[in-house]
């Protein structure tokens, strides 16, 4: 029986370790779709364009009462998100069409800092929620310049995308890394030339802070255009 939990053990390790190295080459278009209704909804059997309304009444019929929703869920892959609101920060990012609201970062445990990515790797840092609805807001780390793989330094590229509850793309900018204090992870990203829908380049100095090396962000836009 200990060898056959053993052997258990290591063969849904192995499985998580599998999904996770499949997670961090996705893009952050595929990396939101897992967190849509879409996948939800096919789950299913229905067939998007549908409402969220429309989903959940499918989903009371099939997996009835709270156990049912339960096992629905995990039978779905529905995927959580874990938010942190006591770490949340105000946002006005009107100058770039997104309006005001609170930013929730995710929580850290759920996610691999962006102090640890590699060249490439893509993670999930938090959402927007405002009048405009919700935005998901990823980062990538693009290129190392004054830091290594998984440890970042000053010059590195990251880039930002904020994409809208359907997975759109809403903006899209780069910018460079500057560690203020290691000591408790405080950095600045100062992106330029920020991309928004159709290509279009708006002129203005976008500003992330954070703080706990990365549990804890603000950004705001600097200069007009």
């Amino acid at each position: 029986m200990k060898r056959s939990r053993i052997a258990l053990s290591v063969l849904v390790t192995g499985f998580t370790l599998l999904l996770w190295s499949t997670a961090i080459a996705q893009s952050p278009k595929a990396m939101c779709t897992r967190s849509t209704i879409v996948p939800v909804a096919e789950g299913l059997g229905l067939t998007p364009p549908i409402t969220n309304d429309e989903v959940a009444e499918t989903l009371a019929r099939t997996y009835q009462g709270p156990e049912g929703i339960r096992e629905g869920f995990d039978l779905l892959e529905i995927e959580p998100l874990a938010l942190v609101p006591a770490f949340s920060t105000r946002y006005n990012l009107e100058r770039v069409g997104l309006g005001s609201g609170e930013y929730i970062p995710l929580d850290p445990r759920s996610r691999r800092s962006i102090y640890e990515i590699d060249d490439g790797e893509t993670v999930l840092t938090g959402v927007l929620t405002g009048d405009d609805g919700l935005h998901y807001q990823f980062l990538t780390r693009v290129e190392s310049v004054g830091g290594s793989p998984g440890e970042p330094g000053n010059g590195d590229i990251y880039e930002l995308s904020i994409l809208g509850s359907a997975c759109e793309t809403v903006i899209v900018a780069q910018g460079s890394f500057e560690i203020q204090n290691p000591e408790i992870g405080l950095s600045h990203i100062n992106f330029n030339n920020v991309s928004q829908p159709g290509g279009e380049l708006v002129d203005i100095t976008w500003r992330c802070t954070s703080i706990g090396w990365s549990f804890k962000s603000e950004c705001e836009v600097t200069l007009d255009w």
